[in-house]
Formats: structure tokens, C-alpha cells, sequence
């Protein structure tokens, strides 16, 4: 969403319809003073007497608007008018002159604030003063240009810089096919998705054109005119083609960058450094090559220079980004990867989300490095990107019990290695790394949950006081975190907001807290960090009990050096005349050692001139103040507007050490002459008989006028309503000035009236309304009770319809209070047509008890309408009563005796269990949800669910659990309560759940080979380790083979076994093959749709040349068979050196070695000859 004023006009200024973004200017800045107003006049609370700091009951005063002034800011409060003080213990000036006391809204306390109760009214003013803004707005330039303005619609993105030389012709291809597959798909979307398409063409020395639509046949047009230009010189101006994409992106977006060449404007690397991190935009780099370093030619071989890698590495890094290196004829593959995540999916609401984001400088190996991710329940599918300078590897694994997940493998390159999980069930998953860095690892997946924030600087912790922050936080700054969700209601808790650094390790963390009163959903962190560089990692918890983690790219530098607005001097500098130069004072504050600073500036249309002056020096702790010159050409579009981009450059530093981003657009000068429109002649009562009947339409009327512009150039003459009525105005040309032009409008009595707007080019505004009926005001409410019970210091609301049963006529709604409560109605103000219904709402909070009495509510209606005599309207009055405030509503739980001292339940497979325990509600009447904690093992429903409950009233409730597989399992189950006005569960009891299968087999083997027209039997035990049961026993197996188990039913005790014999036998015909055979069991209880469950699964091999024997479960023959062969082998060999020992081999003769009794033994040298070639070659043994 945008931020101001300016975003609003720099977004309007390129849409398609000039006409609408004139109306739109013209509406939006009265409706702002509006909304100014309103809020002000309802909080508005000096104080009208000295001596009443500590009473300011009953004092505001509601007639005029005024600031609140701050003792020691640069501007002091008037004394010759009455205006307020900012107030508080720190203000000294709230005690100065008549008007003591104060306006501020930062506290609950008197003393700080004198008029605190009435801060939540003066904040839902605002709101609802806020909401007709936009109501008005909406009107005004339609929903399709509102939807956008305010990013309420699902908006996809794609941007595209490539370079368009003659050898990028495969990436070319690719990109052709990638930009009209999203638009193909993105309109295929239900609800007709909203889109941005960025495209940019870069070479040497051209840029562009840029592409940057919502239109698909823009979109279509650019692509097909994209195509390789001649030139192999290198290298290209790719930082510029950059800094054009990043002009027109939106936040948290992703830039894709293609070049097989270095970059040749490093001037500009510092801009989009700074642009890409105040937009928060990612930008990924697919490098298909490189420019030979001798003679700058492009080569797919040779390594780049050093400066451009280093470059594209820290711009990725800075950024959350990847450097991808690939061959050309991988490129496509590459494509299909950003495609996956672009457009690949038939949820518009899917976007990409960051789990993991780590990269290394280390040219060191990595083995094994591990990962923790978190995947939630509203995940599609996870991605993992690994890209190093070798050998890159991943492998998977869930941690539970530490086994390799299958995966499916999009691709590996020698610089990339790319892993798609889309089976995986949620949970914790682990990754390992593998490769030869530097290295960058990025886990992305498609969710529907994910976060946003603002960071803003807290100027002063006591006062409250807060700014955007234009560039890089300093060193001990606080900063204010503000967070916002795409799907709120699918978080039940945000834990922590961690810090983390380039390797994903956690820094430091900070409590997430909630908002108050009226900002109770909103959710912040208030924070000072202690590192230099970090990234935002958001930890919490979905409703389905997962932990959600989501991790922003962008990398936050906290520097020694702020920039900003010279605010002593800044009178509306940031808007410029055409043709006039302008100077924007600017400081620099150096909070780190003293340094000479190099100050630079740029904007994209080319209205910076300088920077005066461009060297300074800044002591410690000091400021030094500058001038950032600007002008527009002298033909400059009102509206038109500027990115400014202002850093500074330290003597000892490359980087710059800090940076302001701000938008300047063009103003006209102040036109004095606005368009006039005036009805002509005097306007007839045509229709005052018949514009209430149901026969109103068998009459028309029509009105003239005539629009006059003395001023700038005349753009539009329209009706409000178009579709009521018809509108000729001419001869109109747009640009006509200083003319008349006529005008008739026409409709039926059944629209009486009309509105006509005359719009010039500075979107200056003139309405004629058009009657042709009597004025009339009758307002009739409907409402269908008298009497309304408030609770003090409690909010309370209700509705009522109004309608208008007279003429077109405009009214504000005015609510009457009494010291007993406090209150307002909405809408504030109503412009009604004929028989045109408007609902209103009351809000009311209770001061103090009227005990037995009663107080009065009175909601008037005042006409706005100057030249209609009437006084004002009573639309309701009623008695209200106020009372003390009521317990909140809560909702206690009592658990039925038997159940306390039950450790844990058991579950046995395929039965029911059932659990009865009470509720108690002590507080208010309500409707409360039942639900349980996620189970992969078991199945669980509440009777009855959802359960009403009455103040005090218990009610016995029934669980109801299944289990969901026949094996054994133990877990936490957390039961809670959801009340329907409420996200907030609340939890009953938590019970540890054992689920226990129902029988358990022992089987010799798990497998069993056999041979044709065998027959084996295999004998197995059953043991029952549930309660007493009758099964049923069956056997699965194909066709080929004839089975049977017996007994076939079976009666079991608990702890009980039997054996069983399973049977099969081979066909003589049937081929070799492995089969499996599968033994059921089913309870003779069990329903009859239940299959039953698995007793064990049974290996059968059929071969032909083995003839196998009946294997029984009990013989243990098998391990004493090996022994015998073992120990005969053994004996063996003995016997055969035995007989060797006692023989030797002469000459190729052998002659026996003698020996006598009693007579010692000696060692014998056996020498072994050969005859032939090698003869009497001896060899020692």
C-alpha cells in the first residue's frame, strides 16, 4: 500500500485514463483536509482556563482545528490566537499562557494526558472518517483503479532484465515463452488476477525500451519485439537495465537478470544497491557467460573479470538473491524454475515465501552441512536452490528418523543443483549441503501466509514520536517493527521476531507484542539491534499446530551515518515549479568517527543538477548540512514524479554509508481560475407528482448548463451516476479553455436528480446539481428496539437502516452525549438520493453507572443544504442504561472423576473409544467450536460440536477417537474451545493417547523361494495384544498361486497366541517371478465396509531349477547345518597340510622326510623346480 500523498500520484500519473487521475487529485485532497478535520474536531481538547490541568472535563473546544505544539520544537505555538499545547509531564509549554493542558493521545493517564477517555472515540472517528474517504475515493475513479491503488487485489509479478545482444538467442527464447505463459495462466485464474510485467532490454549502448503493464496485449507486443541484436563486444550496461526495472517494481517483488557478459556501468551498482533494498526487491542473476578479460569478448569458458562476479555476488547477497551460473542450453531449464514459481498454480492467492535464505564466502568444501526448515500445513510445495562454485549436492532428510526423503530432482548442473518436495507432510526437515563454496542456499515455497512490515525509527520513546525510515537504521537507534499477514485468521500465535545473519543462525530474538484498544489487532516489535547486518525471521504457530517460519531476504545495515530533511528550512520542497531550480536542504548526521564524506545524488527524469556542497567533512557526533538541486524542464507534466536517490560516500569506504529515497514530483503554478458550471434557466418541478410511484419511469425530464474553464485546459464533463441517465455535452474537445461549453442532461423521474463534474488538467473541480423535483427532506429510521444497555468503559454497538423518502439532499449525523456515556454514529456525513437506504451504526462506551435511572441517546440528522429551510432531523431516541462492567467471557472446563486419574487413554485399532468430560461456561451466553490438536494416528470428533452454553451452565460433552493405522503410537492430545466472536482458542485438557493394534504375528522369514508344482507351508504365531476378540483370517495373493491359512477364524484372549499355517502352491506352468502374499485379519465385530488389517507380508520367489522343501517355524536345523559344513571344511584343510608336511618335492621328484624316534625335528628347506625354459630357477616355499 502506499505511504503518501506522493506514492499515490506517482502510481495515478502512468494509468491508462488521464481523466480519472485528474478527478481522483481533485477528490483526494479536500476529502484529506476532511478527514484532518474531523479527527481533530472530535479529539480537539485545550484547555480554555488556567488552573484546570487536573479537570478538563467538558472543555473542548470543537469549533476550530489546531496542531499541537511542543516546547523546544522549531516552530513555537502563537500566542495571539488559541491554540494547544502537545501537553504531557515533558511539554513545558502546556503550562504557559490561557490555553493550558494538552491534545495528546499517548497515554491512559490524567496527568498526561487530560482528556484519555476519549482517545478510543477520537481514534474510531478517524477510522470511520477515514473509510468515507475511501468510500469517496472509490467512487470517484472506479474500483478497478481503486483495487490497484491500494494493492486489494491478488497481484502477480514478473520482471525481466536480459541482454539482447546477438548471443543471448536461447535466452531470448526462453524468456518469449516464460512472459506469455504467465499472462496465458495468470488470466486463466479465477477472479481475473490482477498482473505487473516488467520487461527490459539492455545492451551497449541502449536500454529499453521498458515494458511495465497490466495489459496481456502490451505484454504479447513487448515479447514479440524482443529479439538478438547484433554486437559481441562486452561488455553491456546491465546496471542500468537494473535501475530501470527497479523504477517501476513493487515491494517485496523479484527482479530475474540474464547476460552472458560483465557490466559496464559500475557507476550505477551503489543506486541500485540502495533502490533494491528500499523497495525490498530480490533480484536473482542467470549468467550464461562471460567477457574474455584480454580483448572484452564474450566467451562461455574463461573466468569473468573479478569486478563484475563480485558485483553480481554482493548484489544477490544484499538482496536475498542467487547468482545462477548455466550453460546456454540449460537456460530454459533455469526458465522453468522462475515459471514454476511465477505463475504455476491455479491459486491466485499463492505466493512465494522465503523458509531459508543462507549464503558463504568460503571457498572451503562443505560435507554434510546441515539445515532446519520448517514446513507449515499451508505450504504447496518446497524448492530448494543450491548454487556453488562445485560440485553442488543436497540431500533430505525428516529428523525424526534421520532417513533420506525420495525427492524429485529438477536439475544439477556443475554450478547448480535444484530440489523440488512436494510429498512431504509437514514438519521439521533437515537438509544437507554439499559442494565447493562460495555457496548459496535458498528454500522457497508457495503459500498462501506470509508477512509484511514497516520499520520506522522511534525519535522520541517517551513522546511516542516515530518516522519512516528514508534510508539504513543507524547504530542505537530504536526501531518500531510494524507487521501485517495475508491470511490473519490462519495464525493462532507470533511468537518472536529473530534476527538472523548470512549463515541462518539466530542473533538475537525479540518478543512479538499486540496492539491496544483500537489497535488491538495490530502486531509490532520494539527493538534496538545489536548487529550490524541481519535479516527478519518471523517464528509463530498455524491453527493446525504447526510452526510457521517465514524469513525476508533483504539484508538490514545498521550504519554510523543518518541522512535526512534539513526540516528548519523545508517549506513543501519535495513538490517543484516546471522550469524553476530548487533547492531541498539536507543534512548528514555522523554518529561514528569523524570522516570526509563525498555527497551524491540521482533521479530518473534527470531533474538533479547538483549537490552543494559536494565534500564535507563531519566531526563525531556532528551535523553538516547541504543543498540537493533540482529543476524540471519547463514542459514538465503537473503531477509528474521523480525517484531521488541521495547517499553519501566515506574517504574510507566503497559502500555508501547511508542513503535517503525520496519522491519529488512537479506542481503547477497556483491557478486562481477555476472551471465554473452553472444550470441554465430555472429548473421545473417535473416530476414531484410521481418520482415516489412505481410508474415513475413514463415521465422524463431534462436540465441544461454550461461549463466555463478561464483557467488550464478542460479535460472532462461527466455525470456522477452515467448509467441513470444520458449526458450530451458539445461541441467538447479536451484541452478547450477560455470558451463556454453546453450541456443537457436527461433521465427519468424515477432519478430526479443528477450530479455533473467539470474537471481541468490541474484538477480543478465544478459540479452542477440538477433537480427536477421540489426539495424535500423526510429521513425515516427503522430500528426495532427502545432501549440499549451499555456496560462502562465497554464498547457496545449497534445498527439501524435510514431512508431517504424525500429529495437528493446531503446530511451530517450527530450523536447527543451525557456524562454517563460517550459515543458517535456512522457514517458521518450522508449524501442520499431518493428512496436510497444507508445503514448507520451507533458506538457507545460507558463513563459511569446510571444505577436505577436511566440516560437519553438522541441521534439527529442536520442538513447540509443551504438553500432548503429545515431544522434538524430526529432520527432516534432512546432510554440507555449503563452498568458496571461484566467478567469477560471465558469458558472453564470440569472433568468428569473417573478421568483424572487416567495417565493416558488407550486406542485399540479399529474400535471406537469414547470419552465423556463436562464444560462449565462462567461467563457470557455464547457458541463454542470443539476442536483438537492435529494427529497423523488418530481420528477424533466432539458430540455435540458446536455447543451453546449459557451463562453457568454445564453440559456433559463426548469425544470420539478412532485410530487411523494398525500400529503402535503415543502422543499429546490438546483439546480446546473456539468461541465464534473470537480467534482466540481456548484451551480444556491435554491427554496423552496410546494406540494399540490389535494383533501382532511372528513369522521364520520374510521371504521364501519355491519352484514350479511346488507346495510350502509356512507355520506362523498370532499373538492378541487387544481385548478378546473373534478374527477372521484371509489370504491375498495372485492368481498363479493357490493359498490357504488355517485356521481361517479364530477366537483370542488378551495376550493369547496360536499358530497358523499359510499354504501355497505353484502352478507347473507359471514363470519366474517375485509375488507378494499378504495375511488379513478382520474382527468378526468390525463394520462391514472395514478391510481389515495386515498380519504380515510374505516374499514368495518362483524359480525353475529349485526344488523346495516344507519350512516349518519351529526347526532351527538351518544354524546347525552351517556349524557341521563350517567345522568339516576346518577338518579339512588340516588333513591336507598334514599330508603336504610329510612330503617334499626334489627337482620336480618328491621324496619323503624321515624321521626317527626320539630324535629332535628340523627345519626342512622345500625348494620346488620346473623343467623347461625356466629350469633350475629355484624358488624358496
Amino acid at each position: 500500500m502506499v505511504e503518501n500523498f506522493k506514492d499515490l500520484q506517482r502510481i495515478t500519473v502512468t494509468a491508462d485514463d488521464p481523466e480519472t487521475v485528474l478527478r481522483l487529485t481533485s477528490v483526494m485532497v479536500p476529502k484529506m483536509r476532511l478527514q484532518n478535520a474531523l479527527t481533530e474536531i472530535q479529539s480537539s481538547n485545550a484547555e480554555s482556563t488556567a488552573g484546570q490541568e487536573n479537570n478538563c472535563d467538558n472543555n473542548l473546544i470543537t469549533e476550530k482545528i489546531t496542531s499541537g505544539y511542543y516546547e523546544g520544537q522549531d516552530i513555537s505555538r502563537p500566542t495571539n490566537v488559541s491554540k494547544c499545547s502537545h501537553g504531557g509531564l515533558v511539554d513545558s509549554s502546556r503550562e504557559k499562557g490561557t490555553l493550558t493542558g494538552g491534545i495528546n493521545k499517548e497515554s491512559a493517564s490524567r496527568k498526561l494526558s487530560p482528556h484519555h477517555k476519549l482517545h478510543e472515540v477520537a481514534a474510531e472517528y478517524a477510522v470511520e472518517a477515514t473509510k468515507q474517504f475511501f468510500e469517496n475515493l472509490r467512487a470517484t475513479v472506479g474500483d478497478k483503479i481503486f483495487a490497484r491503488f491500494l494493492n486489494l487485489q491478488a497481484v502477480r509479478t514478473l520482471a525481466l532484465v536480459i541482454d539482447d545482444t546477438g548471443s543471448m538467442g536461447e535466452e531470448i527464447k526462453s524468456v518469449k515463452k516464460l512472459s506469455k505463459n504467465f499472462v496465458k495462466e495468470t488470466k486463466n485464474l479465477v477472479g481475473n488476477t490482477a498482473f505487473m510485467y516488467i520487461l527490459v532490454p539492455f545492451n551497449d549502448p541502449r536500454v529499453g525500451p521498458v515494458t511495465a503493464t497490466s495489459d496481456a496485449n502490451e505484454v504479447i507486443q513487448a515479447v514479440d519485439s524482443l529479439e538478438a541484436n547484433k554486437g559481441g563486444d562486452c561488455p553491456e550496461q546491465g546496471m542500468t537495465g537494473l535501475y530501470k526495472a527497479l523504477l517501476q517494481s513493487v515491494q517485496d517483488s523479484v527482479i530475474h537478470y540474464f547476460s552472458d557478459a560483465d557490466v559496464k556501468d559500475f557507476e550505477l551498482a551503489q543506486v541500485v544497491l540502495i533502490l533494491a533494498k528500499q523497495k525490498r526487491v530480490k533480484i536473482n542473476f542467470i549468467l550464461s557467460g562471460r567477457c574474455r578479460f584480454s580483448r572484452w569478448r564474450r566467451s562461455t569458458r574463461e573466468e569473468p573479470r573479478l569486478g563484475s562476479q563480485d558485483l553480481f555476488r554482493g548484489l544477490a547477497a544484499a538482496t536475498g538473491g542467487q547468482v545462477l551460473k548455466t550453460k546456454k542450453n540449460k537456460v530454459s531449464v533455469l526458465v522453468d524454475i522462475i515459471g514454476s514459481k511465477s505463475y504455476a498454480t491455479e491459486n491466485s492467492d499463492l505466493a512465494e515465501v522465503i523458509l531459508l535464505c543462507v549464503s558463504s564466502e568460503s571457498k572451503q568444501d562443505e560435507k554434510d552441512t546441515p539445515f532446519m526448515i520448517d514446513v507449515d500445513n499451508t505450504l504447496e510445495d518446497v524448492l530448494i536452490v543450491l548454487s556453488a562454485e562445485g560440485d553442488p549436492g543436497i540431500t533430505l532428510f525428516n529428523p525424526t528418523d534421520d532417513k533420506p526423503l525420495q525427492t524429485a530432482i529438477y536439475s544439477q548442473f556443475d554450478h547448480i543443483h535444484v530440489t523440488e518436495v512436494t510429498n512431504f507432510q509437514g514438519g521439521q526437515l533437515m537438509i544437507r549441503v554439499r559442494c565447493t563454496g562460495p555457496y548459496s542456499l535458498q528454500v522457497t515455497g508457495r503459500s498462501v501466509l506470509d508477512f509484511t512490515y514497516q520499520l520506522s525509527s522511534i525519535e522520541n520513546l517517551e513522546r511516542g514520536e516515530r518516522k519512516q525510515l528514508l534510508g539504513s537504521p543507524v547504530k542505537g537507534q530504536t526501531l518500531l517493527l510494524t507487521l501485517a499477514f495475508t491470511k490473519p485468521e490462519l495464525i493462532e500465535e507470533v511468537n518472536l521476531l529473530s534476527l538472523i545473519n548470512s549463515t541462518g543462525t539466530v542473533m538475537e530474538s525479540f518478543t512479538i507484542k499486540k496492539g491496544q484498544e483500537i489497535h488491538s489487532d495490530s502486531l509490532h516489535v520494539l527493538f534496538t539491534p545489536s548487529f550490524k547486518r541481519f535479516r527478519f525471521q518471523l517464528i509463530g504457530k498455524t491453527m493446525e499446530g504447526f510452526s510457521l517460519r517465514r524469513i525476508k531476504p533483504t539484508e538490514i545495515k545498521i550504519e554510523a551515518v543518518r541522512m535526512d530533511f534539513n526540516y528548519r528550512t523545508l517549506n513543501s520542497s519535495t513538490r517543484i515549479n516546471p522550469g524553476v531550480t530548487t533547492k531541498i536542504p539536507l543534512k548528514i548526521i555522523n554518529l561514528g568517527n569523524s570522516e570526509n564524506f563525498t555527497l551524491k545524488a540521482m533521479d530518473d527524469l534527470g531533474f538533479t543538477q547538483t549537490v552543494e556542497p559536494r565534500d564535507c567533512f563531519v566531526a563525531e557526533n556532528d551535523t553538516a548540512e547541504f543543498s540537493l538541486i533540482l529543476k524540471a524542464p519547463a514542459d514538465a507534466t503537473t503531477g509528474e514524479t521523480t525517484t531521488v536517490t541521495v547517499y553519501a560516500l566515506s574517504a574510507s569506504s566503497d559502500s555508501p554509508s547511508n542513503y535517503m529515497v525520496f519522491y519529488v514530483n512537479v506542481k503547477e503554478i497556483e491557478n486562481i481560475f477555476q472551471p465554473k458550471c452553472e444550470v441554465a434557466g430555472s429548473q421545473i418541478a417535473t416530476c414531484d407528482s410521481v418520482y415516489h410511484l412505481s410508474n415513475c419511469s413514463i415521465i422524463t425530464w431534462n436540465s441544461s448548463f454550461n461549463v466555463f474553464s478561464p483557467g488550464k485546459e478542460l479535460l472532462t464533463v461527466t455525470s456522477k451516476y452515467p448509467e441513470l441517465g444520458r449526458l450530451d455535452v458539445g461541441p467538447f474537445e479536451k484541452g478547450m479553455f477560455n470558451t463556454s461549453v453546453s450541456g443537457v442532461y436527461t433521465s427519468t423521474c424515477c432519478h430526479p436528480t443528477a450530479s455533473i463534474f467539470a474537471v481541468d488538467q490541474n484538477g480543478n473541480t465544478a459540479v452542477c446539481v440538477l433537480s427536477a423535483v421540489t426539495p424535500i427532506i423526510n429521513i425515516k429510521p427503522n430500528i426495532k428496539f427502545t432501549e440499549l444497555n451499555v456496560l462502562v468503559g465497554i464498547k457496545s454497538k449497534f445498527e439501524f437502516n435510514i431512508t431517504n423518502l424525500g429529495t437528493k439532499n446531503s446530511f451530517s449525523l450527530q450523536v447527543s452525549n451525557s456524562e454517563y456515556c460517550i459515543g458517535y454514529v456512522t457514517p458521518i456525513n450522508i449524501n442520499m438520493d431518493h428512496k436510497e437506504v444507508v445503514r448507520c451504526k451507533v458506538v457507545l462506551i460507558g463513563s459511569k453507572k446510571t444505577g436505577s435511572r436511566k440516560t437519553n441517546l438522541v441521534v439527529d440528522a442536520i442538513p447540509l443544504a443551504a438553500d432548503i429551510n429545515a431544522t434538524d432531523i430526529r432520527l432516534l431516541e432512546m432510554d440507555v442504561i449503563v452498568k458496571a462492567q461484566t467478567p469477560k467471557i471465558s469458558l472453564r472446563w470440569n472433568v468428569t472423576a473417573d478421568l483424572d486419574h487416567i495417565p493416558y487413554l488407550i486406542i485399540h485399532y479399529e474400535d471406537e473409544e469414547e470419552l465423556l468430560f463436562q464444560v462449565k461456561n462462567h461467563g457470557q451466553a455464547g457458541t463454542f467450536n470443539l476442536t483438537a490438536s492435529r494427529s497423523n494416528n488418530v481420528q477424533l470428533w466432539f458430540v455435540p460440536n458446536p455447543v451453546n452454553l449459557s451463562n453457568n451452565e454445564t453440559k456433559v460433552l463426548k469425544l470420539i477417537m478412532t485410530t487411523k493405522q494398525n500400529r503402535p503410537s503415543e502422543e499429546d492430545i490438546e483439546v480446546s474451545a473456539l468461541p465464534n466472536w473470537s480467534s482466540k482458542r481456548i484451551k480444556l485438557f491435554s491427554k496423552k493417547v496410546q494406540v494399540i493394534p490389535a494383533l501382532r504375528s511372528l513369522v521364520p522369514s520374510g521371504e521364501v523361494v519355491m519352484g514350479k508344482g511346488a507346495i510350502v507351508s509356512v507355520i506362523f504365531t498370532i499373538i492378541n495384544v487387544g481385548r478378546q476378540q473373534q478374527f477372521t483370517l484371509k489370504v491375498s495373493c495372485p492368481g498363479s498361486l493357490t493359498c490357504h491359512v488355517s485356521p481361517d477364524e479364530v477366537v483370542l484372549k488378551p495376550n493369547e497366541s496360536i499358530l497358523a499355517d499359510l499354504t501355497m502352491e505353484s502352478s507347473t506352468t507359471m514363470e519366474q517371478n517375485t509375488i507378494e502374499v499378504k495375511v488379513m485379519a478382520r474382527p468378526t465385530s468390525a463394520k462391514n465396509n472395514t478391510a481389515g488389517y495386515l498380519i504380515f507380508t510374505l516374499e514368495t520367489t518362483v524359480k525353475n531349477d529349485i526344488i523346495v522343501k516344507e519350512t516349518k517355524a519351529e526347526e532351527k536345523m538351518g544354524f546347525i547345518t552351517i556349524l557341521i559344513v563350517i567345522l568339516s571344511c576346518i577338518v579339512l584343510v588340516a588333513l591336507c597340510l598334514l599330508v603336504m608336511c610329510c612330503f617334499r618335492r626334489k627337482r620336480g621328484s618328491w621324496t619323503v622326510w624321515k624321521t626317527k624316534s626320539k630324535q629332535q625335528k628340523q627345519r626342512v628347506k622345500v625348494e620346488l623346480s620346473t623343467t623347461g625354459d625356466h629350469a633350475d630357477k629355484s624358488e624358496m616355499v
